[in-house]
């Protein structure tokens, strides 16, 4: 950013990671007494896309799912299970959340399965090394 003022300038670069601070909320929010199986889902999909406590997103996933059983909770566990290596589990988990998605015509859950359905097959040929699988964001 640069300021400007008559024949005086000032540069600096604003710099704002929010991450931290998310991750202390997430803490906060699964160390409550109740919790409801939407901060189970949004917690498990903030990790996964970030690829953070990638364990601790399945098994919120894996709890959103059992407390409210949709096609959007099982699109974020098939996500998290293409995460943590359970490629033919997501594959599994992406279908039942694509019949889902459709039973309820929307097309862009649809979509996202369909385009991803596939990748996590091929990864696990791909990669045999634990150590090269892309366990990290959220495609299937």
């Amino acid at each position: 950013m640069d300021l400007r003022w008559e024949n005086s300038r000032a540069s600096f670069t604003v710099h704002a990671d929010a991450s931290e601070q998310a991750l202390a909320n997430i803490k906060e929010a699964m160390g409550k007494s109740e919790i409801k199986a939407g901060t189970y889902g949004r917690c498990a999909r903030y990790c996964v896309d970030r690829g953070v406590m990638l364990p601790e997103a399945l098994a919120w996933a894996e709890k959103s799912v059992s407390m409210e059983k949709k096609y959007w909770t099982l699109h974020t566990l098939a996500l998290c299970q293409a995460a943590n290596g359970k490629y033919k589990e997501a594959v599994a988990t992406a279908n039942e959340s694509m019949a889902l998605a459709q039973a309820e015509s929307d097309a862009s859950y649809v979509g996202m399965n369909k385009t991803r359905i596939e990748e996590p097959l091929r990864l696990s040929v791909v990669h045999t090394d634990p150590q090269l699988s892309p366990a990290r964001g959220t495609s299937l």
